[in-house]
């Protein structure tokens, strides 16, 4: 396979300073009292896949993705799309060959993107969609059990006054007596009763 040959442009608003080229590597260019020879900089990776670079300019540092860099210097844009689409869905991939500009829309309707939604990729591939709903009830119930009753980091304990009865719970105690957990609430609230007893918080 035919090698392709790398060209360098220089980085938007870091003339002089940065270059970034045709294959997505970025090189800082030769500064005096800074920078005694050319050097390429080291790529980062970010959790959601894509490569940045650090570029500092009178003193102030800023991390920037390196596919945008790509296709600002490379890629014309007349249509003043807003975000830059991988061609073949790695983020890694950088070359100019493999980016293009695009709208959001077109962005995430990227067919190689939708794959990762699609058929056995999906997470309820195979699955009946009341096997979906039952599964995200499950996962509803879960969490709420995870702060309700006496897991519920904020929830008080409560005092039966007359019979010294302690509950984890107002809706506890509202269970036993047979009342809601707001008519204890109110009682304590006005010092009243609930149930023909007095309350409160312990």
């Amino acid at each position: 396979m035919e090698s392709i040959a790398e060209i360098w442009k220089d980085v938007q608003g870091y003339e002089g300073l940065y270059q970034v080229s045709n294959l997505g590597r970025v090189k800082s260019l030769v500064r005096e009292h800074y920078c005694k020879k050319e050097r390429i900089l080291t790529n980062v990776k970010l959790p959601n896949g894509y490569i940045y670079v650090r570029l500092c300019k009178d003193g102030k540092g800023k991390n920037v993705r390196v596919h945008r860099l790509v296709a600002v210097a490379f890629i014309p844009n007349p249509e003043n799309k807003t975000e830059v689409d991988h061609i073949n869905a790695i983020k890694t991939d950088n070359s100019v060959n493999n980016l293009r500009w695009a709208s959001h829309k077109e962005n995430i309707r990227n067919p190689l993107n939708m794959v990762h939604l699609i058929g056995k990729n999906n997470p309820m591939f195979g699955k009946k969609h009341s096997e979906e709903t039952k599964e995200t009830k499950e996962k509803i119930r879960k969490n709420h059990a995870n702060f309700s009753g006496d897991l519920n980091p904020k929830a008080r304990k409560v005092k039966n006054i007359e019979t010294n009865e302690i509950f984890v719970t107002v809706k506890i105690a509202g269970k036993k007596y047979g009342v809601s957990d707001n008519s204890i609430r109110g009682s304590i609230k006005r010092n009243g009763k609930s149930a023909g007893y007095h309350w409160e918080y312990v």
